[in-house]
């Protein structure tokens, strides 16, 4: 295969936007379908147990701090602050699980972008990129962990577009 000029990375990068502005799109329409589909049963998992409690007492002005076994605050210190500082900033405007699966859906979008940048970065076919970030919309863990309040689905998301930033440097 030909180098790729910079003329011809620019173009492609350009002509690559369309399909993966689709494939962005489908993946928050395929999320927040999701999000109707499973109700605020379907955000819980087992990290929720920790991570929300936090955020909530964050939220509340009780710091970072959780409740021990005898109903005293303790700081929660077994847990990084990320994730619970997202939370806490959700749960100030309206304490809704459902507003931070909807806003990790939307930092899900960062992951589509990125893959499809580091693929066009990497092969320099504007075909792989569209296939990377089709693949990345519809791959269902995905969609699932961007649906889950787990730290997970926030860090892979700002992973892979920190890639996506790193392919677009290059």
């Amino acid at each position: 295969m030909p180098a790729i000029t910079t003329l011809t990375r620019f173009a492609a990068r350009e002509w690559w936007v369309y399909p993966g502005l689709a494939a962005v799109l489908v993946r928050l329409l395929l999320a927040c379908c999701l999000q109707v589909a499973s109700g605020e049963a379907g955000f819980r998992d087992f990290d929720t147990g920790s991570y929300e409690p936090l955020g909530r007492n964050l939220a509340s002005g009780q710091g970072f701090s959780l409740r021990n076994s005898k109903g005293e605050m303790v700081p929660g210190f077994h847990r990084t602050p990320g994730y619970p500082c997202l939370i806490a900033s959700v749960y100030r405007v309206a304490e809704a699980p459902v507003l931070v699966a909807l806003l990790q859906a939307c930092f899900s979008l960062a992951s589509v972008w990125g893959v499809g940048q580091m693929c066009l970065t990497l092969w320099g076919v504007r075909r792989a990129a569209t296939i990377g970030a089709w693949l990345t919309a519809l791959m269902p863990g995905g969609i699932l962990m961007s649906n889950q309040l787990m730290s997970e689905a926030l860090f892979n998301d700002l992973f892979f577009g920190a890639v996506g930033l790193v392919a677009l440097a290059v």
